[in-house]
């Protein structure tokens, strides 16, 4: 019986039926025996996910982790960080949101988890966690790629229109910083730099109720319908706010627009968002099951066909070009040699963010994206706790996903030629 996960959540196809077995007796002796109702073997499950390519995520994740600290001292920088131990990295296939690698660390043997769960069960970096899909995160600045979708889709703001970052913004009273003085900018430029500025102004003409409706679009705040399960997060808003008894005020309208506040979302949520870009709005639903086999694996008895989960209406045409070529420029921002994505043969889109956290951490730090950016194959979303950085590991997931697409072909070629 399938207890938790995918055998949980395919029980119904892997159980099989019993049969029966009719026994007729006379004067105490079985006289016949047959079976009038023939067992049907369970059927196999084939899933998405790339064995080899979930390992090399699993190591590419847990080697950031381990070694965070060596960076960290290279860099002179991050020193109230504190300990990393914590986080998750996602990939999905752009053309239907099937799973290619769902890493998640810390993780642990299954040994253990049978020998000796209760160790497992209070462990305080909570191994048995799925960050994946269960772990609750503030976005930060990877949200200002839906505040800039609803900018540029509700006509508030255009390819060629500025704001004004002068360091400081007032707002109702208040003062609001961003990281730079960035002058007269732009979209494009704003993504490129992940101008605050720039986006608490957006925020303010877009209003609390443009920016919720643009969340939910992308899938925030709702479960994401993956076969085993995940966490439907929530976008802040009064709404929220009140369904949780807390106060809003009018400048969290500045901070849910750069992903602060009180949203908080699952990385699988963030690779969805933005598949959804890479599909300019269309947003498919993620899945894990790839096809249904019979018990043997000697006939195919189902594929799984995409399911769309919704599609936002563009109003104008060139949204996702300017979105599109911000996380581009952003792609080859501050990015060192070491991991730069500069010489790959293709351009990538991301955007990063280091959104304050909760739990005793500074911050987080965030990055999506999709790849090449002009022929999308695989959208990814990772979070760290509590370090900075992330974004080094990019270059190492491209190469992981090369490798399995030489991998694939190469498997199919020689099926080919054994099969003519």
């Amino acid at each position: 019986v399938g207890k938790s996960g995918i055998e949980q959540a395919m029980e119904s196809e892997l159980r099989g039926k019993d049969g029966t077995k009719t026994i007729s007796v006379q004067n105490g002796t079985v006289v016949s025996s047959e079976v009038t109702v023939p067992v049907q073997a369970g059927h196999t499950v084939m899933l998405t996910v790339d064995s080899t390519f979930q390992k090399d995520l699993q190591n590419i994740l847990g080697n950031f982790i381990k070694n965070f600290d060596k960076l960290r001292d290279a860099k002179t920088e991050g020193e109230g960080l504190g300990k990393v131990t914590s986080g998750a990295l996602v990939v999905l296939d752009t053309t239907d949101n099937s799973v290619l690698g769902l890493a998640t660390y810390p993780t642990y043997n299954l040994n253990d988890y049978t020998k000796d769960y209760d160790k497992l069960a209070s462990d305080e970096t909570s191994p048995l966690l799925d960050r994946a899909t269960v772990g609750l995160y503030r976005p930060g600045s990877t949200f200002k790629t839906i505040t800039a979708t609803a900018g540029l889709n509700e006509g508030i703001v255009a390819g060629s229109s500025t704001y004004f970052c002068g360091h400081s913004y007032e707002y109702k009273g208040h003062t609001y910083y961003c990281t730079g003085s960035h002058g007269n900018i732009s979209v494009v430029q704003a993504l490129q730099y992940s101008c605050n500025i720039y986006f608490y102004q957006l925020s303010e003409a877009l209003t609390i109720d443009n920016l919720t409706k643009y969340a939910e679009l992308y899938g925030l705040g709702s479960p994401t319908g993956i076969e085993t399960g995940d966490a439907a997060g929530r976008f802040a808003n009064p709404e929220t706010y009140a369904e949780y008894g807390w106060e809003w005020t009018v400048g969290h309208v500045l901070q849910a627009a750069i992903g602060q506040s009180e949203t908080a979302v699952t990385p699988l949520q963030m690779a969805v968002a933005f598949g959804t870009i890479a599909n300019k709005g269309v947003r498919y639903q993620p899945h894990l099951v790839d096809s249904l086999w019979d018990y043997n694996l000697t006939e195919k008895i189902k594929d799984i066909e995409p399911t769309v989960a919704e599609t936002i209406p563009i109003q104008h045409d060139d949204v996702y070009t300017y979105i599109q070529q911000g996380m581009i420029a952003a792609s080859v921002t501050n990015m060192p040699d070491k991991y730069s994505l500069a010489d790959l043969g293709y351009d990538v889109a991301i955007k990063t963010g280091t959104p304050q956290a909760g739990g005793g951490r500074v911050q987080d730090s965030f990055f999506i994206g999709y790849a090449p950016a002009d022929n999308p194959k695989i959208a990814f979303a990772c979070v760290v706790e509590g370090a900075e950085y992330s974004k080094y590991m990019i270059r190492d997931v491209l190469k992981a996903y090369e490798r399995m697409e030489t991998r694939q072909k190469t498997n199919m070629e020689k099926n080919t030629t054994s099969n003519p």
